[in-house]
């Protein structure tokens, strides 16, 4: 069918400008969706440098001597972004997916419009009524219909492109569609939708810089596309369904050390496999910060926090299946320092607390190099509140 030919062709001629400072960088749709072989998607990794380096940002004039928490709004400004960069994603996948069996069906039309026979109530009633707060409470409505499953494929493609045709009337707010007629004259009104849809997405992917400095009328259409991922839930319901924990992982950090700047991605960086994200991050960072990537010294440490091997014998006689034990980003950076024999004043910035494995080898830094590391990351909102109200207390007592 040429109409989806044209569709998907405009999916993938889309793109996204990211910027940093004074640099930019354009990705294509395809980068913007790509999955790595640990797990972690690109907006992952995306997600996290812009939520480190605005924690740089925010305590660079401090030289980091002072105590440091992160505020709680930048916070909630990049559990935002993520949350909109995880719908995008799953509803351009998702998308692109179905068309592609649709396209291939010899019976589609006459599936089309047997689905749209049989749910014309439900349909009648959101498009007609348009009362969305009903629609949504009365049908439970979440973005469940990205995760139909149907013994025939070309009938949950429709189903689903269905309900990415709601899912569109609600973010753009435009709700003009003909299910009625045949599965071209949907698909025509359907890529009308689209069109302002994936304008919404390229703002939304653009603009992470922290509210205070977005006064702009460019940001309104991210600012309406971030109230309606929030408001009806969607990018939790995504997380759930799709039983994604990224936070398990961190993607991303930066290493200040004695006045030059590092960065590291989680992943084993050194075959290739990682360069678009390396190329994406260089050209966002230059010229002042160094790449670093998985090399022969990295270490993991034994429960014992003495005793280590490196990276170079795992290679040799480690199962790769088991390569999570090398991919900590901030592993390589201890490394780094020790290649350089810098170990004064060094400041990592990451954005959770360190897992296991890192924090067997903070251990022996800081034991052996008398605690010569300041490790920075944003504490979680129950550890903050618990603080502030043990200090309370023990200001009263003492």
């Amino acid at each position: 069918m040429e109409r989806i030919k044209d569709i998907l062709r405009f999916i993938d001629a889309t793109h996204y400008v990211l910027r940093y400072g004074e640099n930019k960088v354009e990705i294509s749709q395809d980068d913007l969706l790509q999955e790595f072989e640990n797990g972690l998607y690109f907006i992952d990794y995306l997600a996290d440098f812009y939520y480190v380096q605005d924690i740089y940002d925010s305590v660079k004039s401090y030289e980091f001597d002072e105590e440091w928490k992160v505020n709680p709004e930048l916070d909630a400004e990049y559990r935002t972004y993520y949350s909109e960069l995880l719908f995008i994603r799953y509803f351009i996948t998702n998308l692109k997916d179905s068309l592609k069996v649709i396209e291939k069906a010899e019976n589609a039309d006459a599936i089309f419009r047997k689905i749209a026979e049989e749910e014309k109530d439900l349909l009648d009633k959101f498009y007609l009524d348009k009362n969305i707060n009903d629609f949504l409470n009365e049908q439970n409505f979440t973005v469940q219909g990205l995760f139909i499953k149907n013994n025939d494929k070309t009938r949950e493609s429709i189903m689903k492109i269905l309900w990415l045709d709601i899912l569109m009337s609600i973010i753009i707010n435009r709700f003009r569609s003909n299910y009625t007629g045949s599965l071209e004259d949907f698909l025509f009104y359907f890529k009308v939708k689209l069109y302002d849809t994936l304008s919404y997405f390229e703002y939304s992917v653009t603009r992470w810089i922290p509210k205070r400095f977005q006064n702009h009328l460019y940001y309104q259409h991210a600012w309406w596309f971030e109230n309606q991922i929030d408001k009806f839930n969607f990018a939790n319901t995504i997380e759930s369904l799709s039983a994604k924990n990224k936070r398990k992982l961190k993607c991303y950090a930066v290493l200040i050390l004695q006045g030059k700047k590092y960065y590291s991605i989680n992943g084993i960086d050194d075959s290739g496999k990682f360069d678009s994200i390396h190329k994406v991050f260089e050209q966002l960072l230059q010229p002042e910060y160094e790449g670093v990537k998985i090399f022969e010294g990295v270490r993991y440490y034994l429960d014992d926090k003495k005793e280590f091997i490196t990276y170079k014998h795992f290679k040799q006689e480690g199962d790769k299946k088991e390569n999570r034990m090398f991919t900590c980003c901030e592993r390589k950076l201890f490394a780094k320092m020790r290649k350089e024999k810098k170990f004064e004043r060094a400041k990592l910035i990451v954005t959770s607390p360190p897992c296991e494995y890192c924090s067997r080898e903070i251990h022996y830094i800081q034991k052996n190099y008398n605690k010569i590391l300041k490790l920075i990351y944003p504490q979680p909102e129950h550890i903050c509140r618990h603080d502030k109200i043990a200090i309370e207390i023990w200001d009263k007592n003492n």
